[in-house]
C-alpha cells in the first residue's frame, strides 16, 4: 500500500477527497412541518403544493444551498396562492432550524439543514 502511494501521489490525494466530500454529504432536509391555520384543506393542499421546500423534502434534496432558495421564494409563492383566493392579512413564517429563512444571507446556508416549519 505504501508503494502505491509513493507510485500515485495524485492518485491517493484525489481519493482522499473524494471519500471525504461523500462523507460529509448528508441529506438537507429530515423534516418540513406545515400549518395554515384557518385555511379549509382545499386551500391548505394548494398552499402545500405551491411550497418549493415541501417539494425539496419529496425529492430528498441534499444541498442546504437549494433548499435555503427554495424557503426565500417560498414567501412569494404562497403570498401569490393566498392573493389568489382573497386572502390579503395572511401572516408567512418560514423557520429553517429555528431561524426565520428571511434573515438568513442568500449565500449563507447552514451546511446542513434538519427542519424547515412553514406557517401560514
Amino acid at each position: 500500500m505504501k508503494a502505491a502511494h509513493r507510485r500515485h501521489p495524485a492518485r491517493a490525494a484525489t481519493l482522499a477527497a473524494a471519500f471525504a466530500v461523500l462523507a460529509s454529504q448528508a441529506p438537507a432536509l429530515d423534516t418540513v412541518g406545515f400549518s395554515a391555520a384557518g385555511a379549509d384543506e382545499d386551500l391548505t393542499e394548494r398552499l402545500r403544493n405551491a411550497s418549493l421546500v415541501v417539494a425539496a423534502a419529496l425529492e430528498d434534496s441534499d444541498d442546504p444551498q437549494d433548499v435555503l432558495a427554495s424557503a426565500r421564494a417560498d414567501y412569494a409563492r404562497l403570498l401569490g396562492v393566498l392573493y389568489e383566493v382573497g386572502r390579503y392579512g395572511a401572516t408567512i413564517s418560514i423557520r429553517v432550524d429555528g431561524r426565520e429563512a428571511a434573515d438568513i444571507a442568500p449565500l449563507d446556508a447552514p451546511d446542513r439543514i434538519s427542519r424547515v416549519d412553514i406557517r401560514v
